[in-house]
């Protein structure tokens, strides 16, 4: 089943990453050729969340962001090409906001838990565009099962989301490794923890979607977490 992105998601989700207040740019800031891709962009995505990613045209795509269709294609080769740009957009934006907030420590306790934090504010500010980073996998399954088969070719701007999120996990083992070093960290297998960390933010992700109401206060659950993992990890 794909998972289409909603009209509250569009907005949340491609305008960069505007779950953390004050991380995106001004568009004003933008040179005019950024600010009409990212008009494209938002327009597409909108149709997306209307009429899901298969059914809207590009023409449509045009004829509401008030362009013609030849404009777009100056923009982008196709309608995936906007769609997994944006993604990657996203997926930039979100890192960048990661870094900042653990460069304020060299404690990795901390940094670990600022990580965390930082992914269930993504959750909580995001909830809609959830579905669209699951959406994204499903899309990535697809087109991955079809080059198997010999059938068609990855769109542009398609991001390497399984390298993304390697090193994600590559960030929590160094942290595990350093805490571990520093007498902060009981011993363990990194590794594993790593996993099983990331493997708790998925199911907690799928259970946010389908029971939200279990789930209201999203920084208790965040603060439980932290204190959860910490706890288990600590020497």
């Amino acid at each position: 089943m794909i998972i289409y992105p909603t009209d509250q998601s569009v907005s949340l989700f491609v305008s960069g990453i505007a779950f953390l207040a004050g991380v995106v740019k001004d568009m004003a800031e933008l040179s005019s050729k950024e600010q009409k891709r990212l008009h494209i962009i938002r327009t597409a995505m909108a149709l997306f969340a209307q009429n899901g990613i298969h059914k809207t045209k590009v023409s449509e795509i045009a004829k509401m962001a008030g362009i013609g269709k030849g404009t777009v294609y100056e923009y982008f080769r196709s309608k995936d090409g906007i769609f997994w740009n944006a993604v990657s957009q996203w997926l930039h934006e979100f890192d960048r906001v990661i870094t900042e907030r653990m460069s304020g420590t060299d404690d990795p306790e901390e940094q670990l838990a600022l990580l965390i934090r930082t992914v269930f504010d993504f959750y909580q500010s995001t909830f809609e565009g959830l579905n669209i980073t699951l959406e994204s996998w499903l899309e990535m399954a697809r087109l991955h099962h079809q080059l198997k088969s010999g059938k068609g070719e990855l769109p542009e701007g398609i991001p390497d989301l399984k390298c993304h999120f390697k090193e994600y996990r590559q960030r929590v083992k160094d942290l595990l490794t350093a805490g571990i070093e520093q007498g902060k960290f009981r011993p363990m297998n990194v590794e594993l923890t790593a996993a099983l960390i990331f493997a708790m933010f998925d199911g907690f992700e799928l259970h946010y979607i389908t029971q939200r109401s279990d789930f209201e206060d999203v920084t208790q659950v965040s603060t439980v977490f932290v204190q959860m993992i910490l706890d288990g990890i600590r020497a």
